[in-house]
């Protein structure tokens, strides 16, 4: 990017998923580009995604979704709790609020750093896929805006090397074209689990998924592993809340709770891309 003029910026998080958001006004042409330079960790601002947030002529506001390799999500669902947080604390929405995304309307309650969100419905595609990298595994496999396939285990966090696995699986031909998050998980009671996600875009194990969170979550429920309404415990630590209504292979209704953070705001210099 040759020219590049200070754009401001607002750092947040959702259970420990990380963002920079932006207005869509002072968004760069060349917004892929953007984000693959600025989620760097260490030489730059570092975060698991940027979102992009301007006006609709449906909606309270808009939201987009760009990954830190450079390609557009279809979904985040920690992603879509900071953006209603931010349009919130920045006057563009009111608590309860309705956006619009790459996957249809959704809306979110906002009571101060707890959001509520309603969320896509979910498909469930199949069972029992197994990959050769961790064959004594058997997955179920979602589609919830974007793909994810959640395994179980016994001790999600024994598993040493979750980076290596969720890429080989992320990239199995089973689920070519599209790819998938990868989300490890084991019980802790019967309203509670524990997860771990590879997401795709990222391409490494980020700290919380809010869609991996319902996915997992359906699962272990279809699997007879825990009852609604389900706790997912996360990698930062923090917990993620949902419940939803079934009808067949079809998931409605979904409710996703969490809470967001906002870390800091500035502007973000032409050496962040460099």
């Amino acid at each position: 990017m040759s020219k590049f003029d200070p754009i401001d910026y607002t750092k947040m998080h959702g259970s420990g998923n990380d963002f920079i958001v932006i207005p869509a006004a002072a968004a760069p042409q060349d917004i892929s580009a953007f984000a693959r330079g600025v989620c760097r960790r260490g030489t730059s601002i570092g975060a698991d995604g940027v979102l992009v947030i301007g006006e609709s002529s449906i909606a309270d506001f808009s939201w987009r979704y760009i990954n830190a390799d450079g390609s557009d999500g279809e979904m985040c669902g920690n992603g879509a709790m900071v953006g209603a947080r931010y349009a919130v604390e920045m006057g563009i929405a009111p608590t309860e609020c309705t956006f619009e995304t790459a996957v249809g309307l959704l809306q979110a309650t906002v009571i101060g750093e707890k959001v509520t969100l309603r969320m896509p419905d979910a498909q469930f595609l199949g069972s029992d896929l197994r990959f050769a990298v961790l064959p004594d595994v058997t997955f179920d496999h979602f589609l919830i805006g974007v793909p994810h396939v959640v395994g179980w285990v016994d001790d999600a966090d024994a598993v040493t090397d979750l980076h290596g696995i969720g890429r080989a699986i992320r990239h199995d031909s089973q689920l070519q074209p599209a790819g998938a998050n990868v989300n490890l998980v084991h019980k802790i009671d019967d309203h509670t689990i524990r997860m771990r996600t590879y997401e795709r875009g990222v391409e490494a194990e980020t700290l919380a998924c809010g869609t991996g969170a319902v996915c997992s979550a359906i699962a272990s429920v279809r699997h007879g592993i825990v009852q609604q309404p389900v706790n997912v415990q996360v990698s930062s630590g923090m917990t993620l809340v949902t419940s939803w209504q079934a009808s067949g292979d079809l998931y409605t209704q979904i409710l996703l709770a969490g809470e967001t953070r906002i870390v800091a705001r500035g502007a973000i210099l032409a050496d962040a891309m460099r």
